[in-house]
């Protein structure tokens, strides 16, 4: 995730001016190679429409969100569904798993699984920061099968040493019910707390924008472009920032239609300022979506 956008030794002009021309690359948008070579021909361009012939190019940084310190948190989190909880269970069942196998003496079959589980993720992290591509959950989700298999290796193993309840059938043991008991504890609990979590709508959103979007419109979508583009990847090319309550780019040579999507679970709300205007006024219309408003302007 890009964190900061920086100029230096820029004399021509301010890194205002400078951010300006940048499309793709802005503070919380996703890291993408392609994006950072779009943007450095937006900055070439910029400089030649003001007849410069060229301009230095800048440096980039590596990926660095695979090296930031909350990346274990963060996976150990999206591993238990976002919950600490439901990750806590899964990951104490796999560690009773892991001595179960070592007390059984069944050192080669522990080695495989943990060769499944250990060595593939931090080889798709370096190959992340080589790469510049985003990291993301799903990009390890093939390691984690043995997560499972230790887990309910340990339970078979905590159900044969401890059975609080004996008339049970042997397969149905105390500890198991203890640990489905804790299971249930964390979907509820799960559950709960996403009960008032709107769900966002952002594929049917994307398909209207996709479908309403012709030549000479102008998107901005603060905040939530790539998410918007990941549906609809022909909106990048109208991408715009502009969030003037007024005319603002359909003063520009052109412009036909100005389209302003707002998400309301951001905090702070980039949108406010802009919704609170274009709701009074009538030369907006409005098209709502959960979780989204879509406001469009006609140039008059």
């Amino acid at each position: 995730m890009i964190q900061k956008v920086q100029f230096e030794g820029n004399h021509l002009f301010s890194a205002e001016e400078l951010l300006s021309a940048l499309k793709f690359l802005r503070p919380g948008q996703v890291w993408n190679w392609n994006n950072v070579e779009a943007d450095l021909e937006n900055l070439d361009a910029y400089y030649q429409e003001r007849d410069y012939v060229a301009f230095a190019r800048p440096g980039i940084a590596p990926a660095t969100e695979v090296f930031y310190p909350g990346i274990v948190l963060r996976l150990i989190n999206e591993l238990g569904d976002n919950s600490y909880v439901a990750a806590g269970l899964l990951f104490a069942g796999a560690a009773t798993g892991i001595a179960a196998m070592r007390r059984h003496g069944r050192r080669r079959g522990l080695a495989w699984l943990l060769t499944w589980l250990l060595v593939p993720v931090p080889a798709v992290m370096i190959l992340a920061a080589w790469s510049g591509y985003f990291f993301g959950i799903a990009h390890v989700l093939h390691a984690t099968p043995p997560l499972l298999l230790l887990a309910g290796y340990g339970l078979s193993y905590v159900g044969e040493r401890m059975t609080i309840l004996p008339a049970l059938p042997y397969r149905v043991s105390s500890p198991a019910i203890l640990f489905a008991a804790f299971w249930l504890a964390a979907s509820g609990w799960i559950c709960y707390r996403h009960r008032n979590r709107e769900i966002v709508d952002w594929r049917g959103a994307a398909q209207f924008l996709q479908a309403a979007v012709r030549e000479g419109d102008v998107v901005s979508a603060p905040e939530i472009h790539p998410l918007l583009e990941y549906y609809a990847p022909e909106l990048a090319r109208h991408r715009a920032e502009d969030l003037d309550p007024g005319p603002g780019s359909l003063l520009r040579e052109g412009a036909a239609r100005r389209i302003v999507v707002c998400y309301s679970g951001l905090r702070p709300d980039p949108c406010a300022a802009f919704r609170a205007a274009a709701l009074k006024d009538a030369a907006w219309a409005r098209r709502d979506y959960r979780g989204l408003t879509v406001f469009i302007r006609r140039k008059q």
